[in-house]
């Protein structure tokens, strides 16, 4: 596919969110219904409609999954969750997801499997299905985080957009591979635009469980060409913020918090009342996961250790979040005024004991 052709699918996600986007608004106010955090079926919607222009113009050899219904029925499950979670229903939402993905993963040949044999074929499926839906589960819970949603799946996504070319020379997936996550960077585009002169409006779970299914799904395909440390390093940063939020509500079981309060970055926005540039910093971290998550898959041990690394020195960062910085220039005039201090105390000091002397002398 042409590139121009593919920039007019782009402007057109974009403009199909910002439409959509604008509908909603107006039905909001014709009906009077509160739907602010359902701004997500708008951006659910169009890059359903994204993905099938794409389908429309790519080559079949595109999208791996090739057999009678290649990418429909996930298209169709991303769709359902968006719409499923608007209500609350009595049963936990992870069985749907589970339910949901279960269902995804019996689209996908059987000649095709994610953990490269290592497991039977039933059991490469039922991990599969599991772990897609926990990731799910990981995306809505962090959405709890206003913008956190938007940045982590623009990071995922450029790293998924690169992939190709990253992998250029072993041609696991053709270049026109990367129109599938830009499509979705167009739609949060809009949803960003949008965003600004309605700042009340969030993604909510009807844009982040469909977010979360459709990262899972480009986990999927990086596992099925080796990379399966991807989805353990590229999220990475989400996954320490949910250990750290359920560790915390755990310690504070008996007072009860919300949610996203019990987060680190929460707890650091609230101590230091300073949030300036902490998301864009945030965003460049989880950036850097996705750099290593695929530039160091074949090194496990390389990889561990630039992830530990990274994310001991973005919560280093985070920690010592808004405080003065400590310069040389500081340090040497804090110097000198002590030395100055200390010059005028002794001084004092000395022109009193004098005076006391003179005075015990004239007696």
């Amino acid at each position: 596919m042409s590139f121009s052709l593919f920039a007019l699918f782009f402007v057109a996600t974009l403009l199909l969110c910002l439409t959509f986007l604008y509908i909603g608004k107006h039905e909001r106010n014709e009906k009077g219904l509160d739907t602010s955090n359902k701004a997500g079926l708008a951006v659910t919607a169009s890059i359903v409609f994204g993905w099938v222009l794409l389908q429309f113009a790519s080559k079949e050899s595109v999208f791996p999954f090739e057999d009678l219904f290649g990418l429909a029925p996930f298209l169709v499950a991303a769709a359902a969750l968006s719409m499923y979670v608007i209500r609350k229903e009595k049963i936990n939402r992870f069985w749907i997801y589970l339910f949901v993905t279960a269902t995804s993963v019996t689209f996908i040949p059987e000649d095709i499997l994610i953990f490269q044999g290592l497991v039977p074929l039933f059991y490469d499926r039922f991990a599969t299905a599991f772990l897609w839906a926990l990731f799910i589960s990981i995306y809505t819970r962090m959405d709890k985080l206003n913008g956190m949603t938007i940045f982590q799946t623009n990071a995922l996504c450029l790293g998924f957009a690169l992939f190709p070319l990253i992998t250029a020379a072993r041609k696991l997936y053709p270049t026109d591979f990367c129109f599938y996550p830009m499509i979705i960077l167009s739609a949060l585009i809009g949803f960003i635009n949008y965003k600004k002169h309605e700042p009340d409006a969030s993604l909510g779970r009807t844009g982040s469980a469909p977010l979360g299914y459709l990262m899972g799904l480009f986990f999927i395909l990086l596992a099925i060409k080796g990379f399966w440390m991807a989805f353990l390093v590229m999220p990475f940063y989400y996954y320490f913020e949910t250990i750290y939020s359920l560790i915390n509500k755990l310690i504070h079981r008996n007072a009860p918090m919300p949610t996203s309060s019990s987060f680190f970055v929460s707890w650091i926005t609230e101590k230091y009342q300073n949030i300036r540039g902490l998301f864009s910093f945030l965003f460049l971290v989880m950036m850097g996961f996705a750099a290593i998550g695929l530039l160091f898959n074949e090194n496990i041990q390389l990889l561990l250790t630039l992830t530990f690394f990274l994310l001991i020195y973005a919560l280093y960062k985070l920690f010592y979040w808004g405080r003065p910085k400590i310069t040389y220039r500081s340090m040497f005039k804090d110097t000198k005024d002590l030395f100055v201090l200390l010059k005028s105390n002794v001084k004092d000091s000395c022109e009193t004991v004098s005076t006391y002397i003179k005075d015990k002398n004239k007696k």
